[in-house]
C-alpha cells in the first residue's frame, strides 16, 4: 500500500493511485489488511453497446499501454495480435458474446491464484476496417 511505488510500477501518478484506492474502497473491490490492500474478485461489467465518453477514454488509455508494452516487453511478457477476417454481418452480436465469454473465463482462471504477483490488462479490439459511419 504504497501509491509512490504503485504509480511507478503502473506509470500513473501518486494522485490517481490515491484516488483510484479510495474508489476501490468505497466499492468494496479490494480492502486493507495489515497494510496490504487486498483484491475482493467481484465480476465488474459496463453497460453494453452504450457509447460513453469515459469508457472512450479508458480504451484510449489501454490502446496507449499496449502500444507502449509492445516495445517495451518481451514477446515472453505480452501477447499482442491480430486477426483480419470477413464476417457476416448478422452474426455480428453472437461473436461479440463469444468474445465476452473469453474475456470472463480467462478473468476467473487468473482469479483463482492466491499469490498473485502482477497486474496485466486483457484488452481486445473487434472492430469493422471497411465501416466508416460515424459512431453515436
Amino acid at each position: 500500500n504504497d501509491p509512490k511505488w504503485i504509480a511507478q510500477k503502473l506509470d500513473i501518478s501518486p494522485i490517481e493511485v490515491i484516488d483510484a484506492i479510495e474508489r476501490m474502497k468505497q466499492l468494496n473491490l479490494i480492502e486493507e489488511k495489515d497494510g496490504k490492500l487486498i483484491d475482493s474478485f467481484k465480476f465488474l461489467t459496463t453497460p453494453n453497446d452504450i457509447p460513453s465518453e469515459a469508457l472512450k477514454k479508458s480504451n484510449l488509455e489501454f490502446i496507449h499501454k499496449a502500444s507502449k508494452a509492445l516495445g517495451a516487453q518481451s514477446v515472453e511478457e505480452r501477447e499482442i495480435s491480430s486477426n483480419i477476417f470477413a464476417i457476416k454481418r448478422s452474426e455480428l452480436p453472437l461473436l461479440k458474446e463469444r468474445l465476452k465469454e473469453l474475456r470472463r473465463e480467462i478473468e476467473i482462471e487468473a482469479s483463482h491464484s492466491a499469490d498473485k504477483d502482477d497486474v496485466y490488462c486483457l484488452s481486445m479490439q473487434f472492430f469493422s476496417l471497411t465501416n466508416t459511419k460515424p459512431e453515436n
